[in-house]
């Protein structure tokens, strides 16, 4: 019989070696495989264009929900599992009244985003900072060729390039991998919010800029100076320098179009009359709704009538239903309760996105709403938002 440390050494001999390669478990893998999935379907979707239909994204988007939640990884409460069934139960109806297979964005949002902060969220949210990079990259070569890399078609057939998004005062608004300049300004508030690390502000205050959104540029700096206030002294140092070079940038075009800048805030501005005008036109029409789209919404009707909302509020209103508007404010009103006890900096966070959603369509594309849940749950999940 061989002495025990000798089995013991042979034992370790026999062993095949792994050259130091940690394989993932099946676990990791269906995570890797979810958060993959959806952010090709959802986030890379823009800039991929055409070649990946409608079918062909929803198919993709469902594989990687089914991949996390086979995957086991998720723990989820009762609480979470009522308030997944209420939104899902909204979806349902909102879309069988819709006459359709298209889902409300601000209905399905909430159970991707719950789904992810209960499993995946710091592996999601490494997507989305490569994703901010990549754009923001982009973006400062789209404004130094002054065209965009990725054109997108509208439904129409008619190409959406950078003409198209540069308004009345003819800036060039570099978009990236986004659909739109004010979609990458909704991304990039969103990420920093989820995000709050000085270099990603940073990141995402460069992006709002290359985007030239005057609303995104004002939060951003927003979100800049709080940080700045909250941050340690070097930190703090490399903030008011980062701070200065940007509006150095800005500087000379702001100069050259003061308008582009305080038209934000002149009510009587072409920009702000229109969204008075579609804040009007839709609370007419919703007042005209029936009992039950005045309930449970009328999936895009403000779109096909009316043409716009210019008010998140106002959209979920429109499309979803007072009960999904009602739902939407509980939440916020909640998330923002436990902000409250942890700083003026997360409380100010929920200043912004109210602004936002008020005054403009913030969250209703998919990729911006799903970010949002993500903050949202993260207050009620203990996680609120990544630390610093």
């Amino acid at each position: 019989m061989l002495p025990t440390g000798f089995q013991a050494q042979k034992a370790r001999k026999s062993r095949p070696p792994n050259n130091g390669v940690k394989w993932p478990s099946v676990q990791g893998a269906l995570l890797l495989f979810g958060c993959l999935t959806i952010y090709v379907s959802v986030y890379l979707r823009d800039a991929i264009g055409p070649s990946l239909t409608n079918v062909d994204a929803t198919l993709l988007l469902a594989s990687g929900v089914v991949a996390i939640l086979i995957s086991g990884a998720a723990r989820f409460s009762n609480y979470d599992v009522i308030v997944a069934f209420t939104f899902g139960i909204l979806a349902l109806i909102n879309t069988s009244m819709a006459g359709g297979f298209a889902f409300s964005n601000y209905l399905i949002a909430p159970i991707i985003g719950l789904i992810i902060s209960r499993s995946s969220r710091s592996m999601f949210m490494s997507f989305m900072i490569v994703h901010a990079i990549v754009s923001v990259v982009l973006q400062a070569y789209e404004q130094v060729i002054g065209a965009y890399i990725f054109e997108v078609v509208a439904a129409d057939g008619s190409i959406l390039d950078n003409t198209h998004f540069a308004g009345h005062a003819g800036v060039m608004r570099a978009k990236g991998l986004f659909q739109g300049p004010l979609s990458a300004v909704a991304f990039y508030i969103l990420f920093a919010l989820l995000s709050p690390k000085t270099l990603n502000i940073g990141l995402g205050t460069i992006g709002a800029v290359l985007a030239y959104g005057r609303l995104g540029i004002i939060l951003m700096f927003s979100l800049f100076i709080a940080r700045i206030f909250s941050a340690a002294g070097s930190i703090r140092r490399f903030l008011i320098i980062l701070v200065a070079a940007i509006f150095l940038y800005l500087a000379p075009q702001i100069m050259s179009l003061p308008s582009f800048f305080t038209a934000a805030f002149d009510l009587a501005s072409s920009g702000n009359s229109a969204r008075i005008y579609f804040w009007q036109e839709n609370l007419s029409h919703y007042l005209n709704y029936s009992a039950a789209n005045a309930a449970f919404g009328n999936l895009g009707y403000a779109n096909r009538v009316i043409g716009s909302t210019e008010s998140d509020f106002l959209r979920i209103l429109m499309d979803a239903g007072f009960l999904s508007l009602f739902a939407y404010l509980i939440f916020l009103i909640g998330a923002f309760a436990k902000a409250k006890k942890i700083g003026y900096e997360k409380s100010f966070h929920f200043l912004v996105i109210g602004v936002a959603m008020a005054v403009f369509p913030f969250i209703q594309s998919l990729n911006a709403a799903i970010l949002f849940w993500i903050f949202i749950w993260g207050f009620f999940h203990g996680h609120e938002g990544l630390r610093q």
